[in-house]
């Protein structure tokens, strides 16, 4: 009688052990950015044995080793995926960002059913907007008689702060600042965002 209570005291402790718990600190990310990163405990497996379950809400999961693959963070509070070539976190084409990355399970073995987050809850690791893209423009522009560009592109509304990169490199609050951002709606065209710079 002992040594049953015993056993399933041991199976008990062993699968609060195998718990994993998720910081639920939301990330904001691009569509297309490189890597996420999710904090928590008791990632102890080997990275080869750690499955999740992430997904948009109505999506299918986002495959390992086809869309993404996992590491370990170096200070051990966590793990990092890392997107793959042309994939996305998110499909964006029929949703207006941003969207919810979910991860609603975390299995130890390709094979295991058994879901290591606590209650089996769903986490929001991230909101997902789109990756931000320009338009081309063969405008010329005088160093002296031009005093505003208009750069167009998608994916700019919505976002805390803007950093732009000119080659050759001009020093924001310098050489130019932010004006203003803007959406529009062309005719026969997806939604676009105007941003205007002044020198």
């Amino acid at each position: 009688m002992y040594v049953l209570a015993a056993v399933f005291l041991l199976l008990a402790v062993v699968r609060v052990a195998a718990e994993v718990t998720v910081v639920t600190k939301v990330q904001t990310i691009y569509d297309r950015s490189p890597k996420i990163r999710i904090r928590g405990t008791g990632f102890d497996a080997k990275v080869d044995d750690i499955f999740l379950k992430l997904s948009a809400m109505g999506e299918d999961s986002l495959k390992k080793d086809k869309d993404y693959i996992i590491s370990k963070d170096d200070d051990g509070e966590g793990i990092i995926l890392k997107l793959l070539g042309q994939r996305r976190w998110v499909n964006l084409d029929k949703r207006v960002p941003p969207v919810g990355l979910i991860l609603s399970a975390v299995y130890f073995g390709k094979e295991s059913t058994t879901n290591l987050l606590p209650k089996s809850e769903s986490v929001l690791v991230a909101n997902v907007l789109m990756t931000p893209s320009m338009e081309e423009n063969d405008e010329v522009l005088y160093a002296t008689a031009s005093n505003q560009l208009v750069l167009n592109g998608t994916g700019f509304a919505g976002a805390k702060k803007v950093d732009l990169y000119f080659k050759p490199p001009l020093v924001a609050e310098v050489a130019y600042e932010v004006v203003s951002i803007s959406s529009f709606i062309e005719p026969a065209k997806t939604s676009s965002t105007r941003q205007v710079l002044v020198a």
